[in-house]
């Protein structure tokens, strides 16, 4: 059964690329009380691959261990002493990963607050204020009917946005929520 928790909106905001699952996620905004705890905060798993990205809180940094799990392989482990090396090694090795030829950093991506279990099917949702966008600006090509698709048990519960009115300043976000209970 999804529960929601009034902790999701404590965690850390992640600019999250299509594929990922999110297995585990108790890293949160607050780089203070991370550092207080202790274990994995965030496990992370692409799916069609197998890779996976893992942080643990160790001693005095965090652990941050890039692995083939199949293949018994750690790619990367690295020790990161701030949340913001950590945000930005997560970040730049999921879009590496995303296998983005068209662009050479990662894309300004609205930051997700995504809870254990949910997977991101796509996201394309940029991290732009439609209110204060101009009218002929070319940006507007990125508001489409399919800006972000989350889901969870395997696709029974689905949250989907997109922008109806494809690129057209008039249209708005809609949101979708769809359970199939089988």
């Amino acid at each position: 059964m999804l529960i929601m928790n009034k902790e999701i909106s404590r965690l850390q905001p992640l600019n999250m690329v299509k594929g990922w699952q999110v297995i585990e996620n108790r890293l949160l905004e607050d780089e203070e009380e991370n550092k207080k705890a202790e274990g994995t905060f965030l496990t992370l798993e692409k799916k069609q691959t197998g890779r996976k990205m893992q942080v643990r809180r160790e001693e005095n940094y965090f652990q941050f261990d890039f692995t083939i799990p199949e293949e018994k392989q750690i790619l990367k482990r690295i020790q990161l002493h701030t949340q913001q090396e950590v945000v930005s090694e997560i970040e730049r090795a999921m879009w590496n990963l995303d296998n983005r030829t068209d662009r050479k950093e990662p894309y300004d991506l609205a930051p997700l607050r995504v809870a254990s279990g949910w997977k991101i099917e796509y996201n394309t949702c940029i991290n732009i204020d439609p209110e204060k966008l101009p009218e002929e600006d070319s940006q507007w090509l990125n508001f489409t009917e399919d800006l972000l698709l989350l889901a969870y048990d395997d696709g029974r519960i689905l949250i989907d946005v997109g922008w109806k009115r494809e690129a057209d300043p008039s249209g708005r976000f809609q949101l979708i929520f769809v359970i199939d209970e089988r």
